[in-house]
């Protein structure tokens, strides 16, 4: 499972799904990358090549560039990285992540490889594509109204610009409003006879 912050068990972008704890007090992960042997890199970046779905191309790179080190004690080739960017950014252009969720993951995960790799060209795709996840989200009322705010706004080395800011700033002072408003309606809608705010 995707996780950001490197916080699972492997301080890896990718972790289990599920872990637990045995009878002995041992910790189990599902699945285990223990039980992952060297050959699986290259298996995965032999699959990354030929293969056509952006999506698979995308996990398949991406796997070899984030497990390389832990599985293999190998560094992984800038290629990996470049793959699964483009894939990934496909992968949203084409409309073939299940929902928005899906998009702003592949977004977010396209502008952190770019920046390991320092490809500026790659930043500004992966940034504009980012923005326009968010710009979707806002037009289909979706919540998830900080991803990019908060990706943009406190990564430096993402190359937002003034209008960028303002425009993701403009957003979140606008949400915030619509909420605001939303909250006075339903107390207003929940007033009594006598006037007194009913409790909700």
């Amino acid at each position: 499972m995707p996780n950001r912050q490197r916080s699972g068990p492997w301080g890896t972008y990718f972790g289990p799904i599920g872990s637990g704890t045995n009878t002995d007090g041992t910790i189990w992960y599902s699945p285990d990358i223990k039980d992952a042997v060297p050959e699986v890199i290259e298996h995965w970046a032999a699959r990354a090549k030929p293969v056509a779905h952006p999506v698979l191309k995308a996990r398949y790179a991406d796997l070899v560039w984030d497990l390389s080190r832990i599985i293999a004690n190998t560094s992984p080739s800038p290629h990996m990285a470049l793959f699964a960017i483009n894939a990934y950014l496909k992968s949203i252009r084409d409309n073939l992540r299940a929902n928005i969720h899906g998009k702003f993951d592949a977004a977010v995960r396209t502008l952190d490889l770019a920046i390991m790799i320092g490809d500026e060209t790659r930043i500004d795709a992966a940034r504009s594509t980012l923005l326009d996840v968010h710009r979707q989200a806002l037009v289909a009322g979706d919540g998830m109204w900080w991803i990019a705010f908060d990706r943009l706004i406190e990564e430096k080395r993402t190359g937002v610009s003034d209008e960028g800011r303002d425009e993701l700033v403009s957003d979140l002072e606008g949400f915030v409003a619509k909420m605001v408003g939303s909250s006075i309606a339903i107390c207003e809608g929940s007033r009594t006879k006598n006037g007194e705010i009913l409790k909700v």
